[in-house]
């Protein structure tokens, strides 16, 4: 059974798909730091700039979102959408900290300690008490969560023991990149993928409980390759592609469908495929083909571009028009979704040639992800005209 997504409107309900929209809109923001010249922002900076202060709240945000149906439970409470504001705070302080003052990261990781263990004690609590068991999804959720919280202890670690800075670095860079984020996105593209594509997917259930462990321990296999222990790194990709292989065979088994609903389906297919590039660029880098320093410029533009457009073509008529379906949400989605077979096909191709050497195409793809930033609020902004002139 594919859980459907929770109602978020309706009177005062109306309030978490503003605040997801906002949460949304932030990370779109966020992206475009991708684009900034080294001279004028640090690497290192900028990729928190995208994955602190964007992706993390709009991630903890998602999981609040898709909890209620994982669960089958009531609408969160108002406190628990303070959660990715915490996170939002947290990440704009980590990118401060890693652009200006180093010290600043004592204050963030901390901060987003608490966001992640207040949304783990929160889902933990919807999941003991779930009507007819709990959807195998939400414990990939809860996975990604104890992955962020190591990841953010590496990094503490480092600051306290610093002739140790690199393995404890490589870990908070691997714990966070395929625990947290992997785990969550794939977890996501399971569901998400077959309701925006309009198809039944029975597998899917059977897909999140079998396949979590090897995500899991690929997770923690290839972060302590990563860290040195160069002998996990192998087993780590190895773990990891069981559940990356699975949901694509699952995908070109209804290709046809997903072809035909086109738009965010097509994103989100084109994220499952960086997903498993993204994987065997770690064997590129192994036998010196590709550069370690291009690995976040790959990881943006090959697999975070396709997964966050689609999902946010999907979503944001959901958050910004919702209650039964309209007219007005299908038109919002037609323009989201306008032009994602040749934008996908643009991050993947620039992918691509980041993983053979070629670092210049992270350009173009920064260009593509910045064009749909440019779509969306132009498209927000011709949804919520006939809404001013004639209101409710």
């Amino acid at each position: 059974m594919i859980p459907t997504a929770p109602r978020v409107g309706g009177g005062a309900s109306f309030a978490p798909g503003i605040r997801l929209t906002f949460l949304g809109l932030t990370a779109l923001i966020a992206f475009l730091a991708v684009g900034i010249p080294a001279v004028w922002l640090l690497p290192a900076a900028r990729s928190h700039v995208v994955l602190a202060l964007g992706l993390l709240p709009l991630m903890m945000g998602a999981m609040i979102y898709f909890t209620q149906p994982l669960t089958r439970s009531a609408p969160p409470p108002p406190w628990v959408w303070l959660i990715p504001l915490l996170a939002l705070v947290a990440g704009g302080l980590a990118a401060f900290s890693v652009a200006l003052d180093q010290r600043g990261v004592m204050i963030a990781a901390p901060l987003a300690q608490l966001a992640a263990l207040l949304l783990l004690g929160w889902m933990q609590g919807r999941a003991r008490n779930a009507l007819g068991g709990v959807h195998p999804g939400l414990r990939w959720y809860q996975g990604a969560l104890i992955f962020l919280l190591l990841g953010l202890s590496a990094i503490l670690a480092a600051r306290f023991f610093p002739t140790h800075w690199a393995p404890l670095r490589s870990l908070h860079l691997h714990l966070n990149l395929m625990g947290f984020i992997g785990l969550t996105a794939i977890g996501t593209l399971q569901t998400l993928l077959p309701t925006a594509g309009r198809y039944p997917d029975a597998e899917a259930h059977a897909r999140l409980r079998l396949d979590w462990k090897y995500a899991a321990l690929g997770t923690l296999a290839s972060a302590l390759g990563a860290a040195g222990w160069h002998a996990f790194s192998f087993a780590g990709l190895v773990l990891w592609m069981i559940p990356v292989v699975r949901l694509g065979r699952a995908v070109w088994r209804h290709r046809a469908p997903i072809l035909a609903a086109g738009g965010a389906a097509i994103a989100l297919a084109g994220a499952v495929i960086g997903f498993g590039v993204m994987m065997i660029s770690g064997v590129l880098i192994v036998l010196k083909v590709m550069s370690p320093q291009d690995s976040l410029p790959l990881f943006f533009t090959v697999f975070l571009f396709p997964l966050v457009t689609g999902a946010l073509s999907h979503l944001l008529p959901l958050w910004l028009r919702p209650g039964p379906d309209s007219a007005a949400r299908v038109l919002l989605a037609q323009r989201l979704g306008r032009w994602s077979g040749p934008r996908t096909l643009l991050f993947l191709t620039a992918g691509i040639l980041i993983a053979v050497g070629q670092s210049w195409a992270a350009l173009p793809g920064a260009a593509g992800m910045a064009l749909f930033v440019i779509q969306t609020l132009v498209a927000i902004a011709q949804d919520r005209k006939p809404s001013l002139s004639h209101p409710a």
